[in-house]
C-alpha cells in the first residue's frame, strides 16, 4: 500500500524547518522532462463506464448520502460532514440492473447510475483517489462485494471482506491513495473475477462532525500506463533522511500532494501516469527525515513540468436508450400507443386507486394532489415495513383499461421520473433510521385485482443535491428530480419470494401495474412528488427504415475526434457491421441518421468506436438495442433454445422417468439455479423437444407421443398461461422438426415425412403454412433453421450420406433453382448435424459432431458459407449426447455435450471460450436439447 498525505504545518514552524534546512545547508534538486504529454491509461469509468469518478456531476456521490447531515459538491470535489452517529461509507460503484438513472436529452439527469458492468478484476488491478477528513485521519477500510444486487438493508453484512484499515495521521490536507487491489486478499475474497460493488470506510475515529472529501477515484490498469521518468539527488540529509515525490497542479509554491513515499536520498523513479486522472501536474521532491513522532522537512527541490495527461475521449448513447426521449417516435410506449393516455399525472385518470371508497391499503398515503403536472402525496406510516411484503407498501396504480393488458413481450422497460422531500431525511447514519425512510422503489405487476405475480428487486432513490421539493412557492422547481428505468424482463430485476415469478412468466396479458414509490415508518414522513412514468418496448426505425443515432461527445481537451458506427447482433466483441465513419466530431450532441432499408430483420446493439486527438481509443456500446424489420421486442423472438426463465441462457433441462412412466421435467434456472420440476407425458409413448408455442421466449413444456400412436398429438403446457393445449399433425413414423417458419416469433407444429422427404407444418395459430412440400429424400436428416437471417426456419436437410447440406432459403421464396438453394458438402456419414447460429451473425452456421473423436467442424455463414474458412474443435466424448444451447447468452450456440454416464453438462462458452460443467440428470434421463441424429434414433421407423 502506497499512501501519500502532507499535512499544512503552522507558519512558526514552517519558518523553523526553513531556518534549520538553511544552516545545515541541506538541498535537493530534480531531474525531469521540461514539458510532456502522454496518454491515460486504460481506467475502468472512463473505458466501461463511459463517465470519469471525477465528482462533475451529483451521480458520481454514490447512494450513502444518508450517513452525513450535509452535502455539497462543487469545483469538482465532493464533501460530507458526519452525521450525529457514525457513518463514513461512500457507495463508488453501485452495479446492478436494478438501480439505473438515465440521461435526458432536454434536462440532464444522471449518467448511467449503475448498468450492470462489472468490474474484470483481472485487468483493473490498482485503485487510486484523492480524499481528506477534517479528522486527519486517512485509515480506510476497501470493500467489495461480487454479488450481483444492492441490498436494501445491512450494508456491511454484503460485504465479505474488510481488509485492516491503515492509519497515517498526516494531518487534514489532501491525501492520494495508490492501492494495488491484489495486496488485499483473503481466502475465498480475493480481488479477482467480477466485482460488482465497490465501498470506502474511513476509520471509525472519524466520527459526528468530521468532513470527508474526495475529488476523484480511479480503477486502473497499471500494465500498459505511460511513464516519466524522474531523478532528484540531495546532499546534508543524514542518515535516516529520505525523498517524497509530490503531485502540484502549479509550479509557484509547495502545497501539493505525495504520490511516492520513502525512496533513498538520491534516486530515480520511472512514474506511472496512470495513478493520476487526466490534467496537467508539476512534480517536486521533498527531503525529510522523522524527528521522534513528527517529520522533519529539510528541503524542498524545484518543479519539473508541465506533464500533460490527456483525457481520453467518451461518448454515451441519448439513442438508442431505455428511455429514447431524444427520439420518443422511435420506441414504443404502451400509455401513449395503446392506452392513448400518457401516464404524465396531469389529472386523475392515470391512477386507478384515488377512490375514496377503496381501502387504505390499496394506497397508503394521504394528502394528494395533481400539481402543475405533477402527483404530490404524503406517504402513509407503513404497518409492516418487511420489505418482502407489498401490500403495506406505498402505491400508485396505473390505469390499465380492461380490453388494453400489457403485453410483457413487447413491453419490458419501465421508467419512472420523481423526488422525495429530502429536507425530511434523516442523516443520522444509522441503518435503521434508513429503513424507516425506505428511499426503495418497486414495480409490482398482477394478472386480476390484487393477485400480484410479478415483484421487482427495489430500486434506490439518489439524492441529487438540490433540497428542493417542488411547491407553488418555487415555481414547482423539478431540479431535484431523477429518471430511473428498469427492465423488468432482466430476471436480475426479478424478486423472487412468495411465489412472485418473472416478467414473462405467469400471464399472457398483465391488468395491474403499480409503482410503489416509498415505504417509510417515520411519524413525519417526506412527501414524493412523480412526473411521469413510461412502459416501453424497443427502440425501431421509422416508417422510412431510418433510425436516429444520438449520442453526447466530450473530450477532455475539445479537440475534434474520428467516430465509427457499427451495428452488432449482441453486446459483446465490438466486431459488428460499420455503419459510418464521422470525422471531425466535436464536443457536444451528435446525430446520425442510420438508414436501415438494407439491413437484414433482426436486434442489433449499437457501439462507437473514438479515436482521439491524442491517440486514445475508447468504445462503448448503447445499454438498449435497435430492433429492424418489426416492431417487436428483443425477448420476444424464439432466439434461445430450451430458455425457460427468460434470461436469454439455454436452462439444463432433462425428462426423467417416473411413477407410471410419466415423465418428470427437472428444470435447473440458470438466472438463479433454482430447479422446477413438472409432470408431463409419458417416456415410453412420447418425444419431448423446446417448443415456444406462445411467443413468449420462454420454452414450453411440451411432450409429443410420436413413437407409438397412429396420429400424432402434440401436447404443451404453454408458459405464458400455464394453460394445456394439444394439436393433432404428423403420423407415427414423422419426425416433429418445430421451428418458427412464418417469423412472428412462435414455434410452428411441423413434421418431415422420412418416406418422402415431405414437410408439412400448421402454424401456431392454427392456419397451414405448408402441406407437402417435397425436400429431401429417405435417409436425409431434416435441419430447418434460419439460414438466410430472416427471422423464418428454412427447409433444410443433411445427407448423410454424402454430408451434403440441403437448404431452400425463405427469402427466395424456397425456390429449388440453380444458386438458388444453399448446398454445401460438410461433414462425414456418422456425424451428427448441429444447428444454430455459431458466429453472432443471425444466422444458421453448418455444425457437425463427430463422435469418433468428439470434434466439432463449424462452417460459418458470416464467410458465405466458405468450408474452407471452417473450424475444428475438440469437445467430447464418444458416447455423449451433443445438445444445443447458449449457456452464456451472448446470442452464439455453444458447443456442448451431455455425458450420460453422470448426468453432467459439459459446454465451452462462445464469449469467452472457456469450458465449463454442470451436473443435472441421471443415468437414465433425456436432456431437452438433443439433435436430430439422435431424436430420429428414438423414433419408430414403421
Amino acid at each position: 500500500m502506497q499512501l501519500f498525505a502532507r499535512s499544512y504545518l503552522g507558519a512558526l514552524s514552517l519558518l523553523f524547518l526553513i531556518n534549520a534546512s538553511n544552516s545545515y545547508a541541506q538541498s535537493i534538486t530534480m531531474s525531469g522532462p521540461s514539458s510532456t504529454t502522454v496518454k491515460d491509461t486504460d481506467e475502468y469509468f472512463t473505458d466501461v463506464q463511459g463517465h470519469p469518478y471525477d465528482f462533475s456531476d451529483p451521480c458520481d456521490i454514490g447512494i450513502k448520502q444518508f450517513q452525513f447531515s450535509s452535502e455539497s459538491l462543487s469545483g469538482g470535489y465532493w464533501s460530507g460532514v458526519v452525521g450525529p452517529n457514525t457513518g463514513t461509507e461512500t457507495l463508488i460503484l453501485p452495479n446492478s440492473e436494478s438501480i439505473v438513472s438515465i440521461p435526458n436529452a432536454t434536462n440532464q439527469d444522471c449518467y448511467q447510475f449503475a448498468n450492470h458492468l462489472p468490474v474484470d478484476a483481472s485487468k483493473y488491478t490498482q485503485a487510486s483517489w484523492r480524499s481528506f477528513t477534517t479528522q486527519g485521519d486517512g485509515s480506510f477500510h476497501f470493500l467489495w462485494d461480487k454479488n450481483n444486487g444492492i441490498p436494501t438493508s445491512g450494508w456491511l453484512a454484503s460485504y465479505g471482506y474488510f481488509p485492516p484499515g491503515i492509519y497515517v495521521p498526516f494531518g487534514t490536507d489532501w491525501q492520494i491513495f495508490n492501492q494495488d487491489l491484489t495486496e488485499l486478499s483473503v481466502p475465498g475474497n480475493s480481488w479477482s473475477g467480477s466485482i460488482n460493488n465497490i465501498m470506502l470506510r474511513w476509520n471509525t475515529a472519524v466520527g459526528p462532525g468530521d468532513t470527508i472529501g474526495m475529488s476523484w477515484f480511479r480503477l486502473v490498469n497499471m500494465d500498459n500506463s505511460p511513464t516519466v521518468n524522474l531523478s532528484w539527488n540531495s546532499s546534508g540529509g543524514g542518515s535516516g533522511a529520505y525523498v517524497h515525490l509530490y503531485m502540484d497542479y502549479d509550479n509557484t509554491d509547495y502545497n501539493g500532494q505525495a504520490v511516492e513515499r520513502f525512496h533513498p536520498t538520491s534516486s530515480s523513479i520511472a512514474f506511472k501516469t496512470g495513478v493520476l486522472p487526466p490534467g496537467t501536474y508539476y512534480f517536486y521532491t521533498e527531503l525529510a527525515r522523522r524527528n521522534g513522532s513528527s517529520e522533519q522537512v529539510l528541503a524542498r527541490s524545484n518543479h519539473i513540468g508541465p506533464i500533460t495527461i490527456n483525457g481520453k475521449a467518451t461518448a454515451r448513447f441519448l439513442s438508442p436508450s431505455r428511455l429514447n426521449s431524444s427520439n420518443p417516435n422511435n420506441q414504443e410506449e404502451y400509455f401513449r400507443d395503446v392506452v392513448g393516455n400518457p401516464a404524465d399525472f396531469s389529472d386523475a385518470s392515470d391512477l386507478s386507486n384515488l377512490d375514496p371508497n377503496l381501502p387504505q391499503s390499496w394506497r397508503w398515503f394521504h394528502n394528494w394532489s395533481f400539481e402543475d403536472g405533477l402527483f404530490i402525496a404524503t406517504p402513509d406510516t407503513d404497518p409492516n415495513p418487511d420489505p418482502n411484503v407489498v401490500d403495506s407498501d406505498t402505491q400508485l396504480h396505473h390505469t390499465i383499461p380492461t380490453n388494453k393488458p400489457i403485453d410483457p413481450s413487447r413491453f419490458y422497460i419501465y421508467c419512472f421520473r420523481m423526488t422525495m422531500e429530502w429536507e425530511k431525511a434523516p442523516r443520522t447514519g444509522e441503518a435503521a433510521d434508513l429503513n424507516d425512510l425506505a428511499h426503495l422503489v418497486r414495480v409490482v405487476a398482477a394478472k386480476t385485482g390484487t393477485s400480484f405475480y410479478f415483484q421487482s428487486k427495489g430500486l434506490w432513490l439518489a439524492e441529487k443535491g438540490v433540497e428542493s421539493f417542488p411547491s407553488s412557492s418555487n415555481g414547482y422547481d423539478r431540479s431535484s428530480m431523477l429518471t430511473y428505468c428498469t427492465d423488468l424482463s432482466d430476471p436480475e430485476t426479478a424478486h423472487i419470494i412468495g411465489g412472485t415469478s418473472h416478467w414473462y412468466e405467469g400471464t399472457s396479458g398483465i391488468t395491474h401495474l403499480r409503482l410503489d414509490p416509498t415505504e417509510t415508518q417515520l411519524s413525519d414522513p417526506p412527501r414524493f412528488a412523480i412526473d411521469q412514468a413510461w412502459l416501453l418496448g424497443a427502440n425501431t426505425p421509422d416508417e422510412s427504415d431510418n433510425f436516429p443515432i444520438q449520442f453526447v461527445f466530450n473530450d477532455p481537451e475539445a479537440k475534434p475526434a474520428s467516430v465509427q458506427l457499427f451495428y452488432d447482433t449482441n453486446k459483446s466483441g465490438y466486431n459488428g457491421t460499420l455503419i459510418t465513419t464521422l470525422t471531425g466530431v466535436t464536443n457536444g450532441t451528435r446525430t446520425y441518421n442510420w438508414d436501415t432499408s438494407a439491413v437484414e430483420p433482426g436486434t442489433y446493439y449499437i457501439h462507437i468506436s473514438i479515436s482521439d486527438s491524442a491517440g486514445n481509443f475508447t468504445r462503448y456500446y448503447a445499454d438498449e438495442p435497435v430492433v429492424v424489420g418489426g416492431s417487436t421486442s428483443p425477448g420476444s423472438s424464439l432466439k434461445t433454445l430450451a430458455d425457460f426463465d427468460g434470461d436469454n441462457k439455454t436452462d439444463f433441462i432433462v425428462v426423467r422417468r417416473g411413477t407410471g412412466n410419466q415423465a418428470v421435467w427437472y428444470k435447473r434456472r440458470s438466472s438463479n439455479g433454482t430447479m422446477v420440476t413438472e409432470v408431463l407425458g409419458n417416456t415410453t409413448t412420447d418425444v419431448f423437444l423446446p417448443i415456444d408455442v406462445d411467443g413468449d421466449n420462454l420454452v414450453d413444456t411440451s411432450n409429443i407421443p410420436a413413437r407409438y400412436f397412429p396420429d400424432v398429438s402434440w401436447h404443451s403446457l404453454q408458459s405464458a398461461t400455464q394453460s394445456p393445449f394439444s394439436k393433432y399433425w404428423g403420423l407415427k413414423t414423422d419426425v416433429p422438426v418445430p421451428a418458427d417458419y412464418s417469423g412472428d416469433g412462435r414455434s410452428d407444429y411441423a413434421i418431415w415425412r422420412p418416406s418422402d422427404g415431405t414437410w408439412w407444418v400448421s402454424l401456431a395459430d392454427n392456419s397451414t403454412l405448408f402441406a407437402g412440400v417435397q425436400w429431401g429424400l429417405p435417409g436425409d436428416i431434416p435441419v430447418p433453421a434460419d439460414y438466410d437471417g430472416d427471422g423464418k426456419a428454412d427447409f433444410a436437410v443433411w445427407r448423410p450420406s454424402t454430408g451434403e447440406w440441403y437448404a431452400r432459403l425463405s427469402t427466395t421464396n424456397y425456390s429449388t433453382a440453380p444458386g438458388q438453394i444453399l448446398q454445401r458438402q460438410w461433414g462425414l456419414s456418422m456425424d451428427h448435424p448441429m444447428i444454430g447460429d455459431r458466429d453472432g451473425d443471425g444466422k444458421s452456421d453448418l455444425t457437425v459432431w463427430r463422435p469418433d473423436f468428439g470434434m466439432w467442424y463449424t462452417c460459418y455463414s458470416s464467410n458465405n458459407f466458405n468450408c474452407a474458412l471452417g473450424s475444428a474443435t475438440q469437445y467430447g466424448l464418444w458416447f455423449d449426447y451433443p445438445v444445443h444451447g447458449d449457456f452464456d447468452g451472448d446470442g452464439k450456440m455453444d458447443m456442448a455435450v451431455w455425458r450420460p454416464t453422470s448426468g453432467t453438462w459439459y459446454w465451452i462458452d462462445s464469449s469467452t471460450d472457456e469450458m465449463k460443467s454442470q451436473q443435472w440428470g441421471l443415468y437414465g434421463d433425456l436432456p431437452l436439447s438433443i439433435g436430430n441424429r439422435q431424436l430420429m434414433s428414438l423414433l419408430p421407423t414403421n
